[in-house]
């Protein structure tokens, strides 16, 4: 069998960043769509709790459900868009008693509903981007051509999911990022910052052959080629000549993916040209002394006169540092700069839990902003809806 293809190879790593990029775009559409349908289911049904989390405990035994359950079961499947998929629902593999509290993992337990084969997705379904595409076409809450979802689904599945070979052709990646492009410029959802930002990424990756350099400063594309390079042997080729093909293929995917990474966390040592004189260095190293001494007088009236409510991150870093060389400060302002999903919701949580205690733990699967929210406290300028939060918390601390 032939040696693969570097630029085909490369193509189809495109299209793995593509679909990232693709998915973190619909969050901010997503979340906001389904905050809106749980307020008004809200609306028309019993006021309450479950306690024992009926779907669970009695599957489609819907006679032993408590009112609560039943009534969002019910109200759900009025936004059912087909009656096969409604009749297909497991409901062993949905928790109930997380549908009336206004949450996230409420908004995922209700749109799991809607979503065909839901165990496959064990990384939730907001971040896989064939549960989304199951989502859309299945919830009455969402409204697409629907040409626009099959294309979706399509390409995903011949260029990505069931691209045994791990390559493509520049044309075939074109036309996958495109259809990723399209549902994204859709009015409802481009007018959302995440997608915006999304396309601006993925036309990167139309335009450029190969690999973008500058894309792989983003936290996300190096968590996707990690993700999928330690995930990839998980695939199930079904044909002989699919099993022949991957087995030939995962090598030089894995060895390709690692050297990028490589390439990407390792910075170059700068070589630099001894281009002043001698007689130069020694006049400097003369001035340099009082020049410092200046700098840190100058520095130290600034410090003293600095208005605490500037703008900019505030400190991470503690007294002792614990002995270490790891730099918070970096670590927070880096991931402020490249977050760009801004969650509204989370703040508002926190705010309301802060006035009750003296603090809050935050724990979700990994890329649900924990680390994120947290910079966005600390790096929040003037016009940040966490700005309150911060300038009101830190006072605390201070006093």
């Amino acid at each position: 069998m032939a040696a693969i293809d570097r630029s085909k190879l490369d193509n189809f790593i495109s299209v793995a960043l593509g679909l990232k990029f693709c998915v973190s775009g619909l969050q901010n559409f997503i979340l906001d769509t389904m905050e809106t349908t749980h307020q008004n289911i809200l609306q028309q049904i019993p006021v309450g709790f479950c306690n024992i989390n009926c779907s669970r405990k009695y599957g489609n035994g819907f006679s032993q459900w408590c009112i609560i359950c039943g009534s969002w079961k019910d109200e759900l499947n009025k936004l059912c868009r087909y009656k096969k998929q409604r009749d297909k629902i497991n409901w062993k593999e949905i928790d109930t008693i997380d549908f009336p509290h206004s949450t996230p993992d409420s908004y995922e337990a209700i749109s799991k509903v809607f979503v065909r084969d839901v165990h496959q997705f064990k990384q939730g379904i907001y971040q896989d981007l064939g549960a989304i595409i199951s989502l859309f076409m299945n919830m009455k809450t969402f409204s697409f051509d629907n040409q626009i979802l099959v294309d979706i689904q399509r390409h995903r599945n011949d260029s990505f999911a069931h691209n045994y070979r791990v390559s493509l052709d520049e044309t075939e990646k074109k036309l996958c990022l495109n259809s990723f492009i399209r549902i994204l410029k859709v009015p409802n959802i481009f007018c959302k910052e995440s997608a915006k930002v999304a396309v601006s990424l993925l036309e990167e990756l139309v335009l450029s052959e190969g690999i973008p350099t500058g894309l792989l400063q983003h936290q996300d594309a190096l968590d996707t080629l990690i993700l999928i390079r330690d995930s990839f042997e998980q695939l199930s080729p079904y044909t002989d000549l699919q099993i022949v093909a991957f087995s030939f293929a995962i090598d030089t995917f894995k060895d390709r993916i690692n050297n990028i990474i490589l390439k990407t966390t390792i910075k170059p040592k700068r070589v630099t040209k001894n281009l002043v004189s001698l007689k130069t260095r020694n006049v400097l190293k003369c001035l340099s002394l009082p020049l410092l001494s200046i700098y840190i007088i100058i520095s130290f009236i600034s410090l003293k006169k600095m208005d605490s409510s500037n703008e900019g991150c505030y400190s991470m870093r503690f007294l002792e540092h614990w002995k270490s060389d790891l730099d918070f400060d970096l670590y927070v302002e880096t991931l402020n700069n490249e977050s760009f999903i801004e969650r509204r919701w989370l703040r508002d949580i926190v705010d309301k839990q802060l006035l009750e205690a003296n603090g809050v733990l935050l724990t979700a699967n990994m890329g649900y902003g924990k680390s994120s929210i947290i910079s966005n406290i600390v790096c929040a300028d003037r016009s940040s809806v966490c700005k309150d939060l911060q300038t009101r918390k830190y006072n605390e601390m201070d006093a």
